[in-house]
């Protein structure tokens, strides 16, 4: 795996991630007891890429061309707000850079300001203050956790 650190800034908040792509051993490698191509019989192509939030410690298997919001609620990983707005622009830049994407991603980026972002956490990881109450009525809207203080990214 080929990996690369990007940190990403709107002046207040900071998301500090790592990025990788299987590369062309990883492909190659087979499972241990049926021989069989170990990424591929999981699913995973030579398109989907690794997005890790080095502050949360969590992160997923993406592939471009979905919608943030939507692929961050199907993973249910804890991660900064800044992670949806960056994972944005990463399938964005995906799309106009071709097969060069990852040798053209910058170190550090400005974005514009995050605002009306929370937080992402896992709908059944329970916190120490859950009260049992549901964030949301509506299962499709990957809800901000208000509970979580974006300035420190602690509970």
């Amino acid at each position: 795996m080929e990996y690369r650190f990007v940190e990403v800034t709107d002046g207040t908040l900071h998301g500090k991630f790592m990025i990788g792509v299987f590369g062309d051993d990883d492909h190659a490698e087979r499972e241990a007891f049926s021989g069989a191509l170990l990424l591929r019989n999981r699913g995973w192509s030579r398109d989907h890429f690794m997005l890790f939030d080095l502050q949360t410690g969590e992160g997923a298997l993406f592939r471009p061309g979905g919608r943030a919001r939507f692929d961050l609620h199907r993973t249910r990983i804890c991660v900064c707000p800044v992670f949806e707005v960056f994972l944005d622009w990463l399938y964005t830049h995906i799309y106009e850079h071709g097969p060069e994407w990852f040798h053209a991603i910058p170190r550090k980026m400005l974005i514009p300001p995050v605002i009306g972002i929370g937080s992402y956490r896992r709908p059944h990881t329970p916190h120490p203050d859950d009260t049992g109450d549901e964030l949301s009525s509506d299962p499709a809207d990957p809800v901000a956790d208000p509970r979580l203080d974006v300035t420190s990214g602690t509970p």
